[in-house]
């Protein structure tokens, strides 16, 4: 998770968008909390950097959440090939 928490509030480019994006401390809990169980998951974690980059944008709508400081929520996918077998990445 160390790489994780380096890049806590760094922005990362996407390609797709232009958007710079950035990883918060909440992401990071999420993460370590939903997706860091398995060897693929821990892997793709790994590479979160090229994943960000890389990821498409497939969808935005409003947030229904009703959070002040939220627009609008985006969804990105992004491939991930691990150990030969390949993969999508979302990430809201």
């Amino acid at each position: 998770m160390t790489h994780l928490q380096a890049l806590q509030g760094k922005l990362l480019p996407n390609q797709d968008t232009g958007w710079e994006l950035t990883v918060t401390r909440q992401d990071i809990k999420k993460l370590a909390r939903d997706y860091a169980q398995r060897p693929e998951e821990l892997q793709a974690l790994a590479g979160i950097e090229q994943m960000i980059r890389h990821a498409v944008l497939a969808e935005t709508h409003p947030d229904t959440k009703g959070r002040d400081v939220v627009e609008s929520v985006a969804r990105f996918y992004a491939p991930v090939k691990i150990g030969g077998r390949l993969y999508r990445a979302n990430s809201l």
